[in-house]
């Protein structure tokens, strides 16, 4: 067994390093970038050893819609998915297991038909169409459940996992505990209906060809009551195959989690995936507004749904080995070739000891493995990643708004990411014919991904949810924001550049009228 836990840990770090080069190559703007070029230089990249560095540290970069590192927003969250996720994998699992013996102890009956229609509407139904037909007759129509939300607020008069709330749970801890499960009756059942629909005829079909083994015929011969044949000595047989589809529910709950938390309000790692896709625009008097994708928490949920199947796969495999010990036996003579009996047949001897095709692929996997690790600890000395630091000037533009602006901005960039920095802004309106040189303070946060930036003139005027992406591969800036003065909200979009103090001075000399004071304050 110990043998077949160390080849089963190698192969699951091996796989790690695949998955995680996989999710940077196909989610982040870098991968992309590499992939788009398709050169060996640019596919194995030292930007990708510094990001897998950074995630080997918990470093998965910053929220721009939650505005905290993506480790600390998925933290907060993973209470309620968790809440979500294991009550529902529970009752999936259990109900399976009670219908797909009950049903397949009386093959082809009329119970067992309705069983099985029912289980063919469960798994062609989607997940997210169950849960709105749930809200809309069982919520609305019905007022059996509440619609959405993990508490009420009326009765805790504060928001789930505040410190208020849980002096509240320490103080009515019955009343508690009540008022969630209500709240997670329609989520966990509708999250749990089609898995439960899938393994129910799954575990069917298996006990129906456990039950014409000949040692069930031979048990049945000796007088044993049904009820033991059943659940003794077929169900124990019929739950090793149900352990594989065990480790393919699990991710799969994961992520029908998220539609589910979208669905009934539930503020989890799910819901904020969802979120991070996409959000409706917001309404402003000078517009909708739309905040852009965070590509940081994208990453980051595909990089965790890719762990989860891991570690899923790996504790099935030691259920299954456990279960049955040829498994055991077979997978420490060749844990990758289906056929043990070539797997057994050595190679090359050196005495008596037999190299077979197993033996390598495991060294070359932990050699590759090794490479890469050295590689890894080599990158934060290979490329470092570009600086933002330095002076940007640029033009403001306005939706609905004719005005010429230019802004310098001097950005400062700490260990962690913030920025911090001042500059200057001058500013002309044409149909008022005035104009303005003001200094600027600004703050923000930047990863790997994107840049995050609001600024205050000394006027009062704010640059708001300013984001854009890293400049990576060229030396300008694009982002795009919100302007807001005297409570009118109105889209904008600034392209900054490399710049100096005499770009800002020359710019300025060419947009404000001559009578204006020098644009250097």
């Amino acid at each position: 067994m110990l043998a077949f836990a160390i080849r089963r840990v190698v192969l699951a770090i091996a796989a790690f390093f695949i998955l995680s080069y996989a999710v940077w190559l196909l989610t982040t703007r870098e991968g992309i970038y590499a992939l788009h070029h398709l050169a060996f230089e640019t596919l194995v990249p030292a930007r990708y050893q510094q990001w897998l560095g950074g995630i080997l540290r918990g470093d998965l970069g910053y929220s721009i819609r939650a505005q905290q590192p993506v480790i600390d927003a998925l933290r907060d969250r993973a209470k309620v998915t968790l809440l979500l996720i294991i009550p529902a994998f529970l009752l999936q699992e259990g109900v399976a297991i009670g219908i797909g013996v009950y049903s397949g102890a009386r093959y082809r009956s009329a119970i067992d038909r309705l069983f099985s229609v029912i289980a063919f509407i469960g798994v062609a139904a989607p997940p997210f169409w169950l849960a709105l037909i749930a809200v809309e007759f069982l919520a609305v129509q019905w007022h059996l459940l509440p619609p959405s939300g993990l508490i009420s607020y009326r009765l805790a008069e504060t928001n789930f996992d505040s410190p208020q709330y849980w002096v509240f749970f320490h103080a009515n801890t019955g009343t508690a505990i009540a008022d969630i499960a209500q709240h997670l009756i329609l989520p966990v059942t509708v999250l749990a209906f089609t898995g439960v629909a899938a393994d129910s005829q799954f575990v069917r079909l298996t006990l129906v060809e456990v039950l014409n083994q000949d040692y069930i015929r031979s048990a049945r011969a000796r007088g044993l009551p049904q009820r033991t044949v059943l659940w003794k000595h077929a169900l124990r047989n019929t739950l090793i195959p149900l352990l594989t589809n065990i480790g393919l529910q699990l991710p799969r709950l994961v992520f029908a989690a998220s539609l589910i938390e979208l669905i009934f309000s539930l503020h989890g790692v799910g819901g904020l995936f969802a979120t991070a896709i996409y959000t409706p625009p917001a309404q402003t008097p000078g517009g909708a507004v739309r905040l852009p994708k965070d590509y940081a928490v994208v990453t980051a949920y595909f990089l965790v749904l890719g762990i989860v199947s891991l570690l899923s796969s790996m504790l099935t495999d030691f259920l299954y080995a456990s279960a049955d010990p040829r498994i055991r036996t077979n997978a420490t003579a060749q844990p990758f070739i289906g056929n043990p009996y070539t797997s057994r047949r050595p190679l090359v001897r050196f005495g008596r000891v037999g190299v077979t095709v197993g033996h390598l692929m495991v060294a070359t996997t932990v050699m590759l493995v090794g490479i890469l690790g050295v590689r890894t600890f080599q990158a934060y000395h290979v490329e470092p990643p570009p600086p933002i630091d330095g002076t940007w000037v640029g033009s403001v533009t306005y939706a609905g708004l004719q005005a010429q602006t230019v802004l310098l901005l001097r950005l400062r960039v700490d260990g962690k990411g913030g920025i911090a920095g001042d500059g200057n802004l001058c500013q002309y309106l044409p149909q008022e014919d005035t104009s303005v040189v003001v200094p600027v303070n600004l703050t923000g946060q930047t990863d790997r991904e994107s840049v995050f930036l609001n600024w205050t003139t000394s006027t009062g005027d704010q640059y708001v949810n300013f984001t854009g992406e890293y400049p990576i591969h060229t030396t300008k800036l694009a982002l795009a924001g919100t302007y807001v003065v005297f409570g009118n909200a109105r889209n904008a979009t600034t392209t900054l550049a490399r710049g100096t103090q005499g770009d800002y001075d020359r710019q300025c000399a060419a947009v404000l009228p001559p009578a204006t004071p020098s644009p250097t304050p």
